[in-house]
Order: C-alpha cells, then structure tokens, then sequence
C-alpha cells in the first residue's frame, strides 16, 4: 500500500535489482528512492516471514494438543 501510493511500484518495474542510478535512463527515481524500495521490500519479505512462523507454530501447537489428547485417551 505504500510503495502503490507513493508509485514506488511503478518506478521498481522500470528497474533492474542493484541497478545504479542513471538519470538518463531514470528520471523519475534516485538513490533516495532506491533506498526506499530497498527498505519496504526488506520490511515486507520480514513481515510474511514473521507471518508464515506464526502460522507453523499455531499448526505445531495443534499437532501437540492432538497428540496430548490421543495419548491420554489410550491410557
């Protein structure tokens, strides 16, 4: 939602990864901009990360609470 109102998108489209900044190539972004879509990008890959970690330790704890659960209704 940032980078789409900011138009950060559209200006990462028109770039290759790492490339340098060339203002005869790139007139509408900068190292500032650069820098910007680097942030966001590290920020929102860290996010769903967190995110996925979330999602494994809720299904390992329901795994548990289902073993748990079977165990003691075999004793």
């Amino acid at each position: 939602m940032i980078c789409e109102s900011a138009d950060l998108i559209r200006i990462a489209k028109k770039r290759n990864a790492g490339e340098d900044f060339d203002p005869k190539l790139h007139d509408d972004s900068d190292t500032v901009v650069d820098r910007l879509i680097s942030i966001i990008v590290h920020e929102k890959i860290q996010l769903e990360k967190d995110k996925r970690m979330d999602q494994l330790d809720r299904e390992e704890s329901e795994r548990q609470k289902k073993a748990s659960k079977k165990f003691m209704e075999s004793e």
